[in-house]
């Protein structure tokens, strides 16, 4: 499932030369990474020559293409067929949740983000698209033509993820070219929590490989496999391009994390309101070690709704990263008072009723006829489970 590169001798000598063994996302692939089954799609255009020779026969060049964005097109699976060829699960033939995406990827607003995160593992695609996005790769999907891309339906949960396909017009776009594409999937992404583990997905590759410190001994080596090629500017190209990303980002999100006001709130209500801003590397923000979900009202804006139960709350306001890792001087301390009545916690004693119990030889009986518990088993296949998936974020 990795590129190999070799030495082609080819039918013809002006072919012979050095390659690359490329294999595509399909069988092979799903097959060794995640077991197998599951239904995949491949995006492409449908090409159609323009011209004839003298005998009436199609010339392959010119041609023209046809493409769609991945929108809804509809109910009827024979539309999107062709330009969403079937490539896993052919014998089923069944589009209806590759249709369901289409049709989530056209809503906008909270529809869309709601819609998306149920069908969609968000940090594959934004991990995915960070790099396609720093390699500045032309002739793709939101960056080109509408071509170029698989999206697989994994088994174990039914969600969607992202294969970016035929990247040979890598750093074709400039190195100062947009970080986020067009259409619908350049709508996601610049949904503001989407957009932010994308930029922070982006930074971890920068800091990792993205640099010229890291590439330019692969550039290199390389480069002594395939005579008459010159791969020199490739080093300068990244490192210029890794900095344009990251001054856009900081610009963006800033670098300093922030909770508004003071640190420390009095109020007349139990559930609190905390907001702030927070830059790019701060995927989860945690209250006294608990990670709370967090709804991000800008790139860098976010707001958490905490409940008090004390008069005297202090709260450790922390942060971390897309590893779960604590970053460091970005911890915050917020004391609330809420002077306001405090819930009551439940004891035995209080909840306990009142009843008079009569004593017998063999079955005690209370007057408040409280049933005795029944003694239950659960089997593992019978209870209720959740698995949740969370890829590691690969370099």
């Amino acid at each position: 499932t990795y590129g190999e590169i070799c030495h082609l001798l080819a039918p013809r000598n002006v072919w012979n030369g050095s390659a690359q063994f490329f294999p595509r996302h399909e069988d092979v692939f799903v097959d060794s990474f995640y077991g197998g089954g599951g239904q995949q799609f491949e995006m492409e255009l449908i090409y159609y020559p323009t011209t004839a020779n003298a005998a009436g026969y199609k010339l392959p060049q010119p041609d023209s293409v046809v493409g769609t964005d991945m929108t809804n097109l509809g109910d009827d699976k024979e539309i999107y067929r062709y330009n969403f060829m079937l490539k896993g699960g052919r014998e089923e033939d069944d589009y209806s949740r590759f249709i369901a995406l289409c049709k989530a990827w056209s809503q906008t607003g909270t529809a869309l983000d709601v819609q998306t995160k149920a069908l969609m593992d968000i940090d594959q695609w934004m991990r995915a698209y960070a790099f396609v996005s720093l390699g500045s790769v032309g002739d793709m999907y939101t960056f080109g033509n509408n071509h170029n891309f698989f999206t697989y339906s994994r088994p174990a949960d039914g969600k969607f993820v992202y294969f970016p396909w035929d990247m040979d017009f890598s750093f074709n776009r400039g190195e100062n070219a947009a970080l986020v594409g067009d259409q619908n999937l350049g709508k996601i992404v610049s949904l503001p929590g989407n957009l932010r583990v994308m930029y922070a997905h982006m930074l971890d590759i920068i800091d990792r490989c993205f640099n010229s410190a890291y590439m330019t001994p692969w550039v290199a080596h390389y480069q002594s496999f395939a005579p008459g090629q010159n791969y020199a500017s490739r080093a300068t190209y990244i490192q210029n391009r890794a900095n344009f990303a990251r001054n856009t980002i900081n610009t963006q999100t800033g670098t300093n994390f922030t909770v508004a006001g003071t640190n420390f709130i009095t109020t007349t209500n139990n559930l609190v309101t905390l907001t702030g801003s927070a830059p790019a590397a701060v995927r989860t923000i945690t209250i006294n070690g608990v990670a709370y979900p967090a709804t991000w009202t800008s790139v860098s804006g976010w707001r958490i709704q905490i409940p008090v139960s004390e008069a005297t709350n202090v709260l450790a306001v922390g942060a971390l990263d897309i590893y779960g890792r604590p970053l460091t001087n970005f911890s915050r301390a917020i004391t609330i008072v809420y002077p306001g009545e405090v819930p009551r916690r439940k004891t035995a004693s209080s909840s306990t009723k009142s009843c008079t119990t009569r004593r017998f030889p063999r079955r005690p009986t209370s007057s408040c006829s409280t049933p005795r518990p029944r003694s239950a088993s659960i089997s593992r296949a019978g209870a209720s489970t959740e698995s949740t998936s969370r890829s590691r974020p690969a370099a």
